[in-house]
């Protein structure tokens, strides 16, 4: 015997199918919802106990300066943070922040909140935005990218900075570099070669350096194997094509064969530690303990030996009347991974650090008259 169904049957079933999705999507909806919610506060917990949080009122704090043009590229622009009051001692230096990203992604506004710490310890400081190779870049651009481009792009923003300050009272004549990760490495090569490297123009001095986290060394064995035999095709194709696209310079599977020289040299010439012999500036380098993507017993350790060969000391052990006393700081957090937010402790003693390093290195002393007449 055959069922009927009426049509009023066929309404109430497909409205009883619409409310079942309609209650399935409201849960999916919320899981996803508490999914994000924690994941931001897993991601907010990380940026607040890894220091790159910081609170900022303009005309409370200082005032921020959006998106100054350092070049004439989209990219090639930066914020600068003006301190609320002119502090007479530290007029004359500055700091430029830089983001990581693997030299392929990232902004400056990760760094936003330790350029507004510093800013509000009384330095004008700023955050740029750089050229990264990525699809953003012309197919002409790739071809023509390196690291060096970049640090083309850092004497510029040095530049705008400096000419940005003297409109408010800074006359920046030093300055300071910090950067996490790949932000850390163009740290680096910058302050070891800023005076040295082909095409130069540093419109200031650097004073000291904060990497943080900064791939310091591609020509270590661990790095770049010495026999062929202990890396496959593949993996060496991968690697001769960063450090292709890195320097600027092709690089081969049949050059890492048959010119090692060759092949050395170039992965030194992007290596911050193979720079340091030639231009060391004072340091305070951090690099996390549990560190798997920069491991710190590679890229750290690489700077240690290097600064032990000018008998470096730490800045609490340097004399502060000794201008030619070379300090290294450094700092391993022994907890942390990549972010070194592990260690809330440990990004206390960075900051006091780095503001040690300020006032040493960057710090201005003036007479009771120059005070007076700029104020």
């Amino acid at each position: 015997m055959t069922k009927i169904v009426s049509n009023d049957d066929k309404k109430r079933r497909r409205l009883r199918i619409v409310r079942r999705f309609e209650i399935a999507f409201v849960v999916l909806m919320v899981v996803g919802l508490i999914a994000v919610g924690v994941s931001c506060i897993g991601l907010k917990k990380t940026f607040d106990n890894g220091g790159y949080s910081e609170e900022w009122t303009d005309g409370v704090d200082g005032t921020t300066l959006h998106d100054v043009a350092y070049g004439e590229r989209p990219w090639e622009v930066m914020n600068v943070y003006v301190p609320k009051t002119l502090d007479p001692s530290k007029v004359n230096g500055a700091i430029l922040f830089i983001h990581g990203g693997a030299w392929v992604g990232g902004s400056r506004s990760e760094q936003q909140g330790f350029a507004r710490y510093m800013a509000k310890e009384g330095w004008l400081t700023a955050n740029m935005e750089y050229m990264l190779y990525n699809n953003k870049l012309s197919e002409d651009e790739k071809k023509d990218y390196s690291v060096f481009k970049v640090l083309d792009e850092i004497d510029m923003a040095l530049a705008k900075l400096k000419e940005v300050g003297a409109e408010r009272g800074y006359n920046v004549e030093k300055v300071a570099l910090s950067g996490h990760s790949a932000g850390g490495h163009l740290t680096m090569l910058y302050g070891y070669t800023y005076k040295t490297r082909d095409g130069a123009n540093p419109p200031v001095d650097v004073a000291f350096i904060v990497p943080r986290v900064g791939p310091s060394d591609f020509f270590s064995e661990k790095i770049l194997p010495r026999d062929v035999q202990d890396v496959s095709d593949r993996n060496l194709k991968s690697g001769l094509g960063f450090l292709s696209f890195m320097s600027g310079v092709a690089v081969t599977p049949q050059d890492f064969r048959e010119r090692r020289d060759f092949v050395e040299k170039t992965a030194r010439s992007i290596s911050p530690a193979a720079q340091v012999a030639d231009a060391p500036v004072p340091t305070l380098a951090a690099f996390g303990g549990k560190d798997s993507l920069v491991p710190e017993t590679v890229h750290g350790q690489a700077l240690v030996q290097e600064f032990r060969k000018f008998d470096a000391k730490e800045i609490a052990d340097a004399p502060a009347d000794v201008s030619d006393t070379l300090t290294f700081d450094y700092l391993v957090f022994p907890n942390s991974g990549h972010m070194l937010a592990e260690d809330v402790d440990y990004v206390q003693r960075w900051r006091d650090l780095f503001k040690t390093y300020a006032d040493r290195y960057l710090g201005t002393v003036v007479d009771d008259g120059e005070k007076e007449e700029r104020e």
